[in-house]
């Protein structure tokens, strides 16, 4: 069966299209798009008209794109900005009636627990996980044992604490501690024991930073999924994003210019993580929600 997911995310809008034959999965098209339907949610509680129109213009695309491509079945969610938006279900309203699209909003936990799905169709995704998808509205956390599993969700992302924090260019060290603090108090809420997990991260951030580790020319999910990164890795290319301008942070390769605002910021979300949990590297995946919506 050939079927299509959209994750519609904060930052960016993400299409999926493979053929699923039992355990297997052989992708047709897989398409990230930079949209930013959460620009200014945090304050203003609402998606703009502007970003409603663009991500509209995007979703006919996509669609458009399943027909030529035979699609049987199209599932579509939103995340973190349509949770949060007074108006998602104008948007929602708009999508039905010009493209016949029904767009889901799912919860923290169902947006969780499809990262965990796409994750465990992954070869490297063995043993006990701590899997961190950094988006641009929130984090979510999923750890696994036992072929069990729990999540936490929680209010840290690339684009609202970048729209809450950063405005000087590039980041002031004053800047930079307060987004610092905000996240460390948040991660005070993970319960959990993560000594002996394997860290997994997902979504653009992680990926982005993979991109730039390898100085892509163009985005190859092929050599970004499963790339393992130390430490050591995370921490240059954070201090790197902090220390130059957005005029230079958008020149550098494997960074989408869309995308050079906010990578600072998500950069130090998952420096964080891994220096408060003492993790020594982090495998990069690319088999986010839209992955594992191709199981539920």
């Amino acid at each position: 069966m050939r079927i299509a997911t959209i994750d519609i995310g904060t930052n960016s809008i993400l299409l999926l299209i493979a053929d699923v034959q039992n355990e297997k999965i052989i992708v047709i098209e897989d398409i990230a798009q930079i949209v930013r339907i959460g620009k200014d949610i945090s304050k203003t509680k609402y998606i703009s008209k502007d970003k409603i129109k663009e991500g509209l213009n995007l979703l006919k695309d996509y669609v458009s794109l399943c027909k030529n491509r035979n699609v049987d079945l199209i599932k579509a969610v939103g995340t973190a900005a349509l949770r949060e938006a007074k108006n998602a279900k104008e948007f929602l309203d708009i999508v039905k009636e010009e493209l016949n699209l029904n767009i889901k909003i799912i919860s923290p936990f169902e947006e969780a627990y499809l990262t965990y799905l796409g994750v465990k169709t992954a070869k490297y995704a063995k043993g006990d996980l701590f899997i961190v998808d950094i988006g641009g509205g929130s984090t979510e956390f999923i750890i696994t044992f036992d072929n069990n599993f729990d999540t936490l969700s929680l209010n840290i992302g690339s684009v609202k604490l970048t729209e809450k924090y950063i405005h000087s260019d590039p980041p002031s060290s004053e800047e930079v501690k307060k987004v610092e603090n905000e996240i460390l108090r948040e991660l005070e809420r993970i319960p959990w024991n993560v000594l002996g997990k394997t860290l997994i991260g997902v979504a653009g951030t992680v990926t982005t930073l993979g991109a730039i580790y390898l100085k892509c020319e163009k985005f190859d999910p092929e050599k970004i999924d499963g790339l393992k990164l130390s430490f050591s890795d995370i921490e240059s290319l954070r201090n790197l994003l902090l220390s130059l301008k957005f005029s230079e942070r958008k020149k550098l390769k494997g960074l989408e210019e869309k995308r050079a605002d906010v990578i600072p910021v998500g950069a130090t979300i998952l420096y964080l993580i891994m220096k408060k949990f003492d993790f020594s590297d982090v495998i990069v995946s690319n088999r986010g929600v839209r992955y594992g919506l191709l199981r539920w």
